[in-house]
């Protein structure tokens, strides 16, 4: 079984390498032609490694620039770039402090000149300006709110767009120059409006849709909040170009690859992560359970790939992250079976507030969590998963990757 789990973290660790920055813009960067001058800016958790290769593609072209990261993914200094690094994942005073630096920079641009923007996930907590009728204090109080409830990326991004100066396409129309974009994309569809909350992308306004998404949450708005969602967010920009240069798609595509290089038959599952963690694992544990014992949908030894993103309603005070929690889930339902295990890593190294990208489970798992005096469901009603796995040795630890395309959970049956 160890040989098993060795070689399911074995595929996720170099399907998410294969995706590294580095990997998927050298080439582009090579077949493009830039102007003579390009100024850059790079936003969200693959800032750094974007910036980088960029620089070395690009040379003396570009002439100056920007890094804004979260703490901790900048690995040195890159000639001619100033690099930032703020909170994730939520927005702090350094998050609006160096959006405010940057917006400056971006003031002094001419329209002959031209900005090369790199955008990544985590750029919605990074690239921060509060509405004036906003504040700091409302960005992060209503986002820990809902982040705590269960809310997912689309609905999180959504409500921040219509708070934010920033986002929702307004940060584009403050820059007076033509902006051509690339994406390394952390949300399932590759929406460009929603990836960041949208910096550089049209959004039409929908105040109705945000007060329904915080009704749902139970979150309510001041008189300000409510006028703030109610500003007309841009439905037309025209001088931005986008391209989608690395998604979650890519990485499952990888993985399924890696897969049948190391004997197992491969099945992309349509079946995205998404929704309560728990919920997802108890599905991913059915249809693991149903190819060991019933050779369907795929026969064994298989990999099954699934991508996506699930989300956590809190509701204790322990410590765990939504792969990890997904992975109790599946536990029981795999519980007594040999020669299967499940993998779920966050693609950024980062899963939930712990030190571990994810975790793996066999059909051993639950008893041996279990001897240590709290059933899964305690665990998960605490919401302790990263502990429970920890004592079991079951963790995932990357450190931070330096790229960010969603989640990655695997089921290897022999």
């Amino acid at each position: 079984m160890n040989s098993l789990k060795s070689t399911a973290k074995k595929i996720a660790v170099a399907s998410i390498n294969q995706l590294k920055p580095e990997l998927l813009l050298k080439n582009i960067f090579k077949q493009i032609e830039f102007p003579d001058q390009v100024h850059l800016l790079a936003v969200g958790k693959a800032a750094w490694a974007m910036a980088k290769t960029a620089k070395e593609q690009l040379g003396n072209k570009i002439w100056n620039g920007s890094i804004l990261t979260n703490y901790g993914n900048s690995s040195g200094n890159i000639e001619g770039l100033e690099i930032f690094e703020a909170g994730h994942p939520l927005p702090d005073d350094n998050s609006v402090k160096f959006t405010d630096k940057i917006l400056k920079k971006i003031s002094n641009l001419s329209p002959k000149d031209h900005l090369l923007m790199l955008i990544s996930g985590g750029g919605s907590a990074l690239l921060e300006k509060p509405l004036e009728s906003v504040t700091l204090s409302d960005l992060r109080s209503i986002t820990q709110k809902m982040l705590k409830s269960g809310a997912d990326i689309d609905e999180l991004n959504i409500v921040r767009k219509h708070l934010s100066a920033v986002k929702g396409g307004r940060f584009a129309k403050l820059v007076p120059c033509n902006i051509t974009a690339y994406i390394i994309s952390d949300v399932m569809g590759d929406d460009p409006a929603t990836i960041a909350s949208g910096p550089v992308s049209a959004h039409k306004n929908n105040p109705e849709k945000v007060l329904e998404i915080l009704k749902k949450y139970d979150i309510t708005l001041s008189e300000n909040l409510k006028k703030a969602v109610n500003q007309a967010t841009p439905g037309i920009i025209d001088n931005v170009e986008v391209t989608i240069s690395g998604n979650n798609k890519l990485l499952c595509e990888t993985a399924a690859k890696l897969a049948e290089n190391e004997g197992f038959n491969s099945f992309l599952y349509p079946l995205h992560l998404k929704g309560e963690a728990k919920q997802m694992g108890e599905k991913i544990a059915a249809i693991a359970r149903r190819i060991k014992l019933q050779n369907d949908p795929v026969s064994s030894p298989c990999a099954v790939i699934f991508g996506g993103e699930t989300t956590v309603k809190v509701t204790g005070n322990g410590i765990g992250g939504r792969n990890q929690e997904m992975l109790l889930g599946a536990a029981a339902g795999i519980a007594g079976l040999q020669d299967i295990v499940i993998l779920a890593i966050a693609s950024d190294g980062i899963d939930g507030p712990t030190e571990a990208a994810g975790g793996i489970v066999d059909g051993y798992s639950q008893k041996r969590i279990e001897a240590g005096g709290r059933s899964l469901n305690q665990i998960l009603a605490e919401n302790d998963s990263f502990t429970a796995l920890m004592k079991i040795n079951s963790l995932i630890i990357t450190g931070q990757t330096g790229t960010n395309v969603n989640d990655l959970a695997i089921i290897l049956v022999k």
